[in-house]
């Protein structure tokens, strides 16, 4: 009996979203089917490489059409991509899609306001109790929690400047944390066998 030869993805970032890519690249080659069910892909089935941006731009021309491609954040390459993309997914600032092998996944750079980010806190909450359902608890799955920024935003009128871009900043690393997990529990494979 023969192995299937195994799909490779070329994971793009830029310096900001690596920790995404990386954190992709693992959900990707960690052992989390279950006996029943196939968590975001099959086990064994997809081989990730991690690439930054300057890399990608140097090695562009020597890339063929039938490489499968994800882009991670608003990176320059992912610019020239995100208008030919077909949303698969449009909510709390995140975005994510693909057309043919070139996918991209990236959030808004805005702060979302209170009852945005409530919406959002829930979104996570759900995430994380149907990714405990699923697997085993390993720490690789866990969601970063957002819910320690709650009190920050009641009041983010009276906040300074400073504090305000601080929140911002926390937000969009949990964006991206979420956006990750989604696309890899959610999308991953139909981006693959699209």
């Amino acid at each position: 009996m023969f192995k299937a030869e195994k799909i490779k993805l070329l994971i793009v970032c830029d310096e900001k979203t690596k920790i995404y890519a990386n954190q992709l690249s693992q959900l990707i080659s960690a052992n989390d089917d279950q006996e029943n069910e196939v968590i975001g892909s099959k086990d064994g089935s997809v081989v990730a490489s991690v690439w930054e941006e300057k890399h990608f731009l140097a090695n562009e021309a020597n890339i063929s059409s039938d490489q499968n491609i994800l882009f991670i954040g608003n990176s320059k390459p992912a610019k020239s991509v995100i208008p030919n993309v077909t949303e698969k997914f449009n909510q709390y600032g995140i975005h994510y899609g693909w057309l043919g092998n070139q996918a991209v996944i990236y959030v808004e750079d805005k702060l979302l306001k209170k009852k945005e980010y409530d919406r959002f806190t829930d979104f996570c909450n759900q995430q994380q109790k149907e990714i405990d359902e699923k697997v085993k608890f390993n720490l690789l799955h866990k969601i970063p929690s957002v819910n320690f920024l709650n009190s920050h935003l009641l009041s983010i009128n009276i906040i300074s400047v400073i504090a305000k871009n601080k929140a911002k900043k926390k937000i969009l690393k949990q964006q991206y944390h979420i956006a990750t997990y989604h696309f890899y529990m959610n999308s991953l494979t139909s981006f693959l066998e699209d």
